[in-house]
């Protein structure tokens, strides 16, 4: 009896210590989680104390609510393809979607900022739907329905496709390359023949314009001339020009004939050559000479009419003829720079055939323009004469004065038996006509 009675003492109050258990556990639970959290927050303030870390607030999503009022109160209704289907739909949707959803709805959009501030509503596609609820299930096609969704009434935008950088190139390009191929397609036009020779007229003609701006000239000359077969020893000459009325006057100063003058004045007498000998133990009278007489003429090749620049560039302008005209002899050629072997200087080269075939090469200097070296040669290459022209002083004082070409005034009047003789034998003589270069 006793022991059925313990039975049923334990058995009433079995469920008694279950229920007390549970609550232990449960008190002991809630403590270990109050703790838990405890200790993070004991860790988040101290970490908070070393390190500075801002503190992040729940901000408000405007590009959602937004999204949500431009979505409006109707929903886009998708298209049924079956029972089964429909069942499914209404099975995810539960009443906490719905609420969620009509809350969202209800929401006013104005209400989150300031009129004035208000973004502008963009333009929105009514078929697209966001929900930031559980997700909807795609809508499908209707049994025989064609394959278009319920979205399609939309237009979609179109873009135009991009140009390639080809067509896209400027209009003024595109007109120069149709100016390139129509000057390619045309025939060529027919080039002006160049005038050979007129480098060479450039040259001559600025030449004889520096020559007009020297009324007189004083410049050293170096001869050598082969007269008949023999070649004169080279003497070395001061030569004084008045080109109008033409005047000249040779003077040596170093040599055998040191002292000796000789003046030529066309002013005076065109045909006589006036030579006042050098100091000698022995007086030689003034005499006057015939410009081509046999004594004038046994040293050199030329007159003292021909002496000066005038006589070498009249000689170059009468073999250069217009271009097309047929030559009347010889020939006339400008070589280029070259540098004559009488002097270290490059000059401009114009090379001059007579119609006997002799060779005459005028060098000019590249800044005056006026002669430096002549040379002669025969056919053979036998050398005829050379001249070098140096130190040329333009317009030079002394020859400013009437006296500079007048030998009486320049030597005195003539005196004595002697040189009345001469001067009577000089003025009776004629000449031979005047040889030229």
């Amino acid at each position: 009896m006793n022991r059925a009675i313990d039975n049923a003492r334990a058995a009433l109050f079995a469920p008694s210590r279950i229920l007390i258990f549970i609550a232990l556990a449960s008190a002991l639970f809630e403590t270990g989680c109050a703790s838990t959290t405890a200790m993070r927050a004991s860790a988040s303030a101290l970490a908070g104390s070393i390190w500075d870390r801002p503190r992040t607030e729940p901000t408000y999503d405007l590009y959602a609510q937004n999204m949500a009022g431009a979505r409006g109160p109707a929903p886009a209704t998708p298209m049924v393809a079956s029972n089964d289907s429909s069942k499914a739909k209404s099975d995810s949707t539960t009443p906490e979607a719905d609420e969620a959803k009509t809350a969202e709805d209800a929401e006013p959009v104005a209400a989150a900022e300031p009129a004035s501030t208000r973004p502008r509503k963009a333009r929105t596609d009514e078929s697209v739907r966001i929900t930031l609820g559980r997700p909807e299930s795609l809508p499908v096609l209707k049994e025989g329905a064609p394959a278009e969704l319920a979205a399609a009434d939309t237009p979609r935008p179109t873009f135009a496709p991009s140009k390639p950088r080809e067509e896209a190139a400027p209009a003024a390009e595109t007109k120069q390359n149709e100016s390139m191929a129509l000057a390619a397609a045309a025939p060529p036009r027919a080039k002006k023949p160049k005038d050979p020779d007129q480098k060479l007229r450039t040259i001559l003609d600025e030449a004889k314009q520096r020559l007009e701006e020297m009324s007189t000239y004083q410049v050293n000359i170096t001869r050598a001339e082969r007269v008949g077969s023999q070649l004169q020893p080279q003497e070395a000459v001061l030569l004084s020009v008045r080109r109008k009325p033409k005047a000249v006057r040779l003077e040596w100063p170093t040599g055998s004939s040191k002292g000796r003058e000789v003046i030529y004045s066309t002013a005076i007498n065109d045909r006589t050559m006036y030579v006042n000998m050098a100091d000698s133990a022995l007086p030689i009278p003034r005499m006057s000479i015939p410009i081509d007489s046999p004594l004038a003429m046994r040293n050199s090749r030329h007159t003292i009419g021909e002496a000066g620049f005038d006589t070498i560039f009249d000689n170059l302008f009468k073999q250069l003829v217009p271009a097309g005209t047929p030559t009347p002899g010889g020939k006339l050629v400008y070589k280029g720079l070259e540098k004559p072997k009488e002097i270290d200087q490059t000059c401009h080269l114009i090379q001059r055939t007579t119609p006997t075939k002799e060779v005459w090469k005028v060098y000019l200097d590249t800044k005056s323009l006026m002669p430096v070296v002549v040379t002669a040669h025969q056919e053979d290459g036998e050398l005829l004469e050379c001249y070098t022209y140096t130190q040329l002083q333009p317009n030079p004082e002394q020859l400013a004065s009437a006296d500079a070409f007048d030998p009486d005034k320049r030597w005195g009047e003539a005196k004595g038996l002697f040189s009345r003789l001469a001067k009577a034998a000089g003025d009776a003589q004629g000449g031979s006509p005047t040889k030229t270069r």
